[in-house]
C-alpha cells in the first residue's frame, strides 16, 4: 500500500531556514569560531534554499553524498569565512556532530509522541522543530563549558610572557577553569598575576606607586599615574571571593600576552587584561599567574564570537 504525503514548500523552507541558523550558530559557539547574525543568516539562507530543492524531481542529482558535503562546506565558509585547514576540519566535525544531535532529538520526539516524523500536521512540525532547536542552544551555550572544564582539564601549567611599554616578563603560570574573572567594561578574561613577577614592565616612578598603594588606596594609583602610557592602561577590576565580597583588583592592559606549554607556543593574543595581586600565588613559586581558561580559548566576549 503506497502512502501520499503533502509537502508544503514554505513550510519545508521555513523549517530549513531556522533549523540551518541554530546548527551553524550552535556550530560556531561550540568551536569557538568568530561569525555574526548576518553571516549565518546568509549560510542558513542558503541552506534552505537547497533543502527546499528536493521537492524538485529535477534536482535529485544534487542530493548524493558527495554533493551534500559540498553544500555543508559551503554553508561552512559562508559563515565562518577562510578558516586554517585545521579549524576548518574542527568546524566539520561540529557541524555534523550537532547536526546527528538536532536530529536525534526530533526523531527522539517522533518516538515519544509516537508519530511517524515525515506524517503530521504542522503542529506536529513545529514540535521537532522545537526539539531539534533545543538540542542547538543545549550544545552551544552548555556544551562549550562542559568542554573546556573536561577536555581542557581543570588546570594545567603554562609559560606566560607579557609584554608592555617596550618591556617583557615570563613567568610560569596555571591555566585554571576556576578563574572565571572578566573585565566588566570590555569583557575581556582576567589573568592574575603576582606583582613581584611582572614589576620590571613598570617604570620606577610608577613601581613605586604601586608599591606604595597595593595594599591601601588603589584609586590613587589611577589619579596619581606619573606616566602617559601607563595611565591610559590602568583600571579597578571588581572581583569576589571566599570571605571577600566587593574586592578590587589593580589591572592594566599589555601590548601582548603569549601562552606556551611544552616549549611551543599556543597562543598569542592581546585581548586580556592583567590583574596584580600582591601576594604569593604558587608554592615555592611554582607558579605565579593564574589565568582565565578562556585565554586558551581564545573566546573574548568584546569580540564577534556570539554569546
Amino acid at each position: 500500500m503506497y502512502h501520499q504525503y503533502i509537502v508544503y514548500g514554505d513550510i519545508l523552507f521555513f523549517v530549513n531556514l531556522v533549523m540551518d541558523y541554530f546548527l551553524l550558530w550552535a556550530t560556531g559557539r561550540f568551536g569557538q569560531f568568530p561569525t555574526n547574525w548576518k553571516r549565518l543568516a546568509v549560510a542558513a539562507l542558503c541552506g534552505a534554499c537547497y533543502g527546499v530543492g528536493i521537492i524538485f524531481p529535477g534536482l535529485q542529482m544534487i542530493y548524493g553524498l558527495g554533493m551534500k558535503l559540498f553544500f555543508s562546506i559551503l554553508l561552512l565558509w559562508l559563515a565562518f569565512g577562510f578558516l586554517p585547514i585545521k579549524q576548518f576540519v574542527k568546524a566539520i566535525g561540529c557541524f555534523y556532530l550537532i547536526s546527528f544531535a538536532m536530529a536525534g532529538a526530533a526523531l527522539g520526539a517522533s518516538s515519544f509522541l509516537k508519530t511517524n516524523i515525515y506524517n503530521n500536521g504542522q503542529s506536529q512540525q513545529a514540535i521537532y522543530l522545537l526539539f531539534g532547536m533545543v538540542a542547538a542552544v543545549v550544545l552551544g551555550h552548555w556544551g562549550i563549558r562542559y568542554w573546556k572544564r573536561n577536555w581542557h582539564k581543570s588546570s594545567y601549567r603554562a609559560q606566560a610572557t607579557i609584554f608592555a611599554d617596550g618591556q617583557k616578563s615570563r613567568f610560569p603560570v596555571l591555566l585554571d577553569s576556576g578563574n572565571e574573572l572578566y573585565d566588566p567594561t570590555s569583557g575581556k578574561p582576567v589573568m592574575v598575576v603576582e606583582y613581584q613577577a611582572v614589576k620590571k614592565l613598570f617604570p620606577a616612578p610608577l613601581a613605586v606607586l604601586l608599591e606604595k598603594n597595593m595594599n591601601r588606596d588603589l584609586t590613587a594609583v589611577l589619579t596619581d599615574c606619573p606616566d602617559p602610557f601607563w595611565s591610559k592602561r590602568l583600571r579597578l577590576i571588581p572581583f569576589q571571593s571566599l570571605g571577600r565580597q566587593h574586592g578590587m583588583l589593580l589591572g592594566f592592559r599589555p601590548d601582548w600576552l603569549s601562552l606556551a606549554r611544552g616549549g611551543k607556543e599556543e597562543l598569542q593574543t592581546k585581548d586580556v587584561v592583567i590583574c596584580l595581586s600582591n601576594q604569593q600565588l604558587g608554592r615555592g613559586n611554582e607558579y605565579q599567574g593564574i589565568v582565565n581558561i578562556d585565554i586558551m580559548t581564545g573566546l573574548s566576549l568584546e569580540g564577534e564570537i556570539l554569546s
